[in-house]
């Protein structure tokens, strides 16, 4: 039965558009419903995240403050471990932040920016690119040899990548042969692949980001195993302190003496771990971490130029990190090319001890005055003399 106050046009026009309106609301309702149902689940994972970032802080808090702020291993062992605190969080608010504007077509009310316009395309393109020539002595300079008592002066590179994606890492390092020593990214295990990776690299793991969910647990006292495995860990990197600026064969002989038996109870504990906790817990994710990455982590004792860590890197990296939103008058990839270039200049400069300044100057003004490439050396850092 029809309401008897409702009043129905007798024009089938006027019913038909009064239809269609009321359809039109009623699809305008679901959009907004969906909308917002939308919007709950995203602001809910925001929260998700937010508290876990506020964990990792109360964490490191209690790490400086607690009781249990006495150091392990080495004095800067723990500094560094408690410096993943910050790459996790930066990483964790540009992943709420990515949530949060999600779907918005204008993120904080901002109208888009509007594209740079180019050149005129009548006008003549001219590219010129000075580079020194490729010599043989300067193949595979990807370095820093004084922690195992090698004699090539140290230098750092950096290339500009607009993301972190698995061909950006392809083509990094399509030609490179030799140790890459880093996180547990996928992008990296497809190097050493044999359908069609690359065959002369060496992965090898990096115990501070394995240990650096067990020192979370630990520094809120939450699991035993977890306050196991980091005490072990710390004599790990005791034995390196002993052997640093050494040689291969002897870190190797050094390790293979004390390191091993460390390591190899190590995995015995996890392996015992594994199937008592929960596989949704964080002790479980920290465990599963290392196990799965037995080989890479083990790689250290049976090869001297392996690092415990990647720390040397991570240091490297974390002043580009840090001065990122300094860098954003980039605004392209060739500019973000150019400040990696800069970048390589002052790192390598300041790795050998020099001034930035005054080693740069003069040499900038010397290849502007036609300094052959062929002698390219004479005016690197290391051979800075004043």
């Amino acid at each position: 039965m029809m309401p008897p106050d409702l009043n129905l046009p007798d024009d089938v026009e006027a019913l038909k558009a009064m239809v269609l309106a009321v359809a039109e609301k009623a699809a305008r309702v679901d959009a907004l419903e969906s909308e917002v149902a939308d919007l709950k689940a995203r602001n809910a994972e925001a929260d998700e995240r937010i508290e876990r970032l506020t964990q990792i802080l109360k964490a490191f808090d209690r790490a400086r403050f607690g009781r249990r702020s006495e150091k392990l291993g080495s004095p800067s062992t723990d500094d560094e471990q408690q410096a993943f605190v910050f790459e996790e969080i930066e990483t964790g608010i540009a992943a709420v932040r990515a949530q949060v504007n999600k779907g918005c077509e204008r993120p904080n009310g901002k109208r888009p920016p509007r594209p740079r316009k180019g050149f005129a395309p009548h006008l003549e393109r001219v590219e010129v690119v000075i580079e020194p020539e490729e010599l043989p002595e300067h193949a595979g300079n990807a370095r820093d040899d004084r922690t195992f008592g090698g004699s090539g002066p140290p230098m750092v590179a950096y290339r500009f990548e607009d993301s972190r994606a698995g061909e950006c890492v392809a083509r990094h390092l399509s030609r490179y042969r030799g140790i890459l020593q880093v996180d547990g990214y996928a992008a990296y295990n497809k190097l050493v692949r044999s359908d069609g990776g690359n065959d002369g690299v060496t992965l090898a793991g990096c115990r501070s980001h394995g240990r650096r969910k067990f020192h979370e647990l630990y520094a809120s006292e939450s699991s035993k195993v977890a306050t196991e495995t980091v005490e072990r860990m710390a004599k790990l990197w005791q034995v390196e302190e002993t052997v640093r600026g050494q040689s291969p064969d002897a870190r190797v002989a050094a390790r293979q003496q004390t390191s091993a038996a460390i390591v190899t109870d190590l995995f015995a504990l996890r392996q015992k771990s594994v199937p008592r906790v929960s596989g949704k817990s964080k002790l479980a994710e920290a465990l599963r971490y290392p196990i799965s990455r037995r080989a890479i982590f083990e790689r250290f004792l049976s090869d001297g130029r392996i690092e415990l860590d990647s720390n040397t890197v991570e240091r490297a990296i974390r002043p580009q990190a840090i001065r990122r939103k300094n860098s954003l008058f980039a605004g392209s990839d060739g500019g973000g090319r150019t400040w990696a270039t800069i970048a390589t200049l002052l790192q390598t400069s300041k790795l050998n001890n020099v001034d930035p300044f005054d080693w740069l100057t003069p040499r900038l003004e010397r290849i502007a005055d036609g300094w052959p490439s062929s002698e390219i050396d004479a005016l690197m850092p290391w051979n800075h003399a004043g």
